[in-house]
């Protein structure tokens, strides 16, 4: 699972992990088929398969862990070009079912939050750029989304730390800008060393460890940098 998958979406914590859709290649670098429904748990240890997704789906938002866990928005190709979707699926440690559909359909975005209680950040639309999607919050208890306050600017392929109530923004496409959540409104926060997107981050809205990426200037990154709330430390890599 971990050497045949793309553009994944992944969660929980070191030993109760949880990775679902993606593209799956039949050789690492091979030719990829979108849409993949199958979802692996991670114990700490091992890579385990579980139930499939009902809807295959890539670039989407994942939060939750292996006993619960919550899929929204992406991409799937169940139509003659990629089509984005709004659906929901919730994971209640034995099957998916769905749940409630997103406002605004979005791909490339940031996730935060539990099964219960995610936030949607940012993404992709045709005009992203000049219009920043608004960030949704799902109510599992009513099965909804709703709207909140957008960020200040437009970005896909980013990624986020925190939760709902407490959220850092970090990067992505064609910006270096960070952008703080407050559980009312965004702020401004320290920028991103480089441009960078397709980047990944795990921790805490004031404590996180953001990985990888492709910053304009290269076509691979091994960068790693610690977030402190204020400054950001670039950490050894291997």
């Amino acid at each position: 699972p971990t050497t045949d998958g793309k553009v994944v979406s992944a969660a929980g914590s070191y030993t109760s992990g949880i990775m679902a859709g993606g593209c799956v290649t039949s050789t690492p670098g091979g030719p990829s088929t979108p849409s993949c429904t199958c979802v692996n748990t991670f114990n700490g240890v091992t890579w385990s398969s579980i139930t499939n997704l009902n809807c295959g789906r890539f670039v989407h938002g994942t939060t939750g862990d292996s006993s619960t866990a919550l899929v929204f928005g992406g991409r799937y190709n169940n139509c003659t070009t990629y089509c984005t979707t709004l659906s929901t699926e919730e994971w209640n440690g034995v099957a998916w079912s769905y749940g409630g559909n997103m406002n605004q359909c979005r791909n490339e975005f940031g996730s935060v939050g539990t099964a219960t209680d995610a936030f949607a950040i940012a993404g992709y639309s045709y005009d992203f750029l000049v219009n920043p999607l608004p960030t949704e919050n799902y109510n599992a208890g009513t099965n909804t989304w709703s709207a909140c306050p957008p960020i200040s600017t437009g970005r896909s392929l980013t990624t986020a730390t925190g939760n709902s109530n407490s959220a850092t923004l970090f990067a992505g496409y064609s910006t270096n800008t960070v952008e703080t959540w407050n559980g009312i409104s965004w702020g401004s926060g320290p920028n991103y060393p480089a441009a960078t997107y397709g980047l990944t981050g795990v921790g805490s809205a004031q404590d996180a460890l953001i990985m990888g990426g492709i910053p304009s200037a290269s076509p691979s990154n091994k960068k790693v940098y610690s977030y402190e709330g204020n400054s950001f430390t670039e950490q050894a890599n291997t």
